[in-house]
């Protein structure tokens, strides 16, 4: 028997932080998706806009090497300017590059700063902005 399929604010816990190795295979995948978007979303206005320029670009270099050339350092730095509202930041990239930068990020900030009272602070902004985007992820074309 599959197991029932979670709501946004469980599916948000599991990036905040990251459980890789959780079976996500009978989650709705817009609803995954969303709840990605989310913790990512509220990572970044929280953690990530507050730093310098200097610490941005490292943290950048470092959720690209995670992934061995998949995506560039730019391009997550792109994710992070459309995050936190650039419409334009994403122009001309290629989705399927995009898709594993969220991920990535919460991963690094997990293991590099993120504590656990953090984390727990960010689930309620997360589960928001996840509620928020997944009318919208309906609307794109796959």
């Amino acid at each position: 028997m599959s197991n029932p399929p979670r709501d946004l604010a469980e599916l948000v816990s599991l990036f905040l932080p990251v459980k890789f190795g959780e079976d996500l295979s009978h989650e709705n995948e817009l609803d995954v998706l969303a709840a990605s978007l989310g913790a990512f979303t509220a990572a970044v206005t929280t953690k990530i806009t507050p730093m310098s320029w200097s610490e941005r670009t490292d943290l950048c270099r470092r959720v690209a090497a995670r992934v061995d050339g998949e995506f560039a350092a730019w391009m997550v730095e792109a994710a992070f300017r459309s995050a936190e509202g650039d419409q334009e930041a994403l122009v001309g990239a290629d989705p399927q590059k995009l898709a594993g930068i969220p991920v990535e990020t919460l991963a690094v900030l997990g293991t590099e700063s993120l504590s656990r009272d953090e984390a727990e602070a960010l689930r309620a902004p997360a589960v928001e902005h996840a509620r928020a985007l997944r009318p919208a992820l309906e609307n794109i074309p796959r």
